[in-house]
């Protein structure tokens, strides 16, 4: 191998394993919000029967911006309703939480989308916001709720959406780029060094996967795609430094 495919070998290497770190980060990010959102509010968890799927919440926030959790409903009866909402979000520690409460009037055949805010101040563990959204009762609707988790963290001149943005876009980079230069320093590709690029397009179709799963609020399945990225990545390492 010659020197300049060994600087593109070691190139792509380090540029693969920024994506795969950054990817990892972003999963396990996911899944910490949302394992200690499950456990947050216990109380008005028990008083849901379903699960209010269409709570949405922020990956990050920073310090610096007010943050927003929204849950959509639709009213598929034939009279007007009103619906109660409550929302609870930590008040500066887990154990302590603000109430907001609100209703909802909505036409028949009507949808809308109630908001609520979230402040830096609100962070537990100086890093985590933690709410949770009910849905009253309301014949011929079941009481319905939900939890998410919101990571808070001291980043200026951005907002949480933009940084998230800007880690997904950073990540996709590092991850082919990595892999196109590795993959053209050694070109072309024989037995074994065939068999570590499919390995490493595992580990990044393994790492989308999970992503996408642990968005969804599915900690547990995203908890296992986990494990099984850090099989992926201790094969990768295998395969390429032999």
């Amino acid at each position: 191998m010659t020197t300049k495919n060994k600087i593109f070998r070691n190139l792509g290497l380090i540029l693969f394993a920024v994506g795969v770190l950054l990817g990892m980060a972003l999963i396990a990010v996911t899944i910490w919000t949302d394992l200690e959102a499950s456990f947050f509010d216990s109380m008005t968890a028990s008083r849901g029967d379903d699960p209010l799927k269409t709570l949405r919440c922020p990956v990050l926030m920073t310090t610096s911006e007010t943050g927003t959790i929204s849950a959509t409903f639709e009213n598929t009866t034939d009279k007007p309703i009103e619906l109660m909402l409550r929302a609870h979000v930590t008040d500066g520690f887990v154990t302590l939480m603000r109430e907001v409460n609100t209703t909802l009037p909505l036409e028949p055949g009507e949808k809308k989308t109630a908001e609520f805010l979230l402040y830096a101040n609100d962070r537990a563990y100086r890093w985590l916001i933690l709410a949770r959204v009910l849905q009253a009762r309301h014949y011929p609707f079941p009481a319905r709720q939900a939890a998410c988790g919101v990571l808070v963290l001291d980043v200026p001149f951005l907002t949480g959406n933009q940084l998230f943005a800007l880690t997904i876009a950073v990540t996709v980079l590092c991850l082919v780029g990595g892999i196109a230069l590795w993959s053209v320093a050694n070109w072309p590709l024989r037995r074994s060094a065939l068999a570590a690029a499919r390995t490493m397009g595992a580990l990044v179709v393994c790492l989308a996967i999970g992503f996408f799963v642990s968005l969804s609020g599915a900690w547990l399945i995203a908890s296992l795609l986990f494990a099984i990225n850090l099989l992926l990545i201790i094969e990768v390492l295998r395969q390429t430094m032999s």
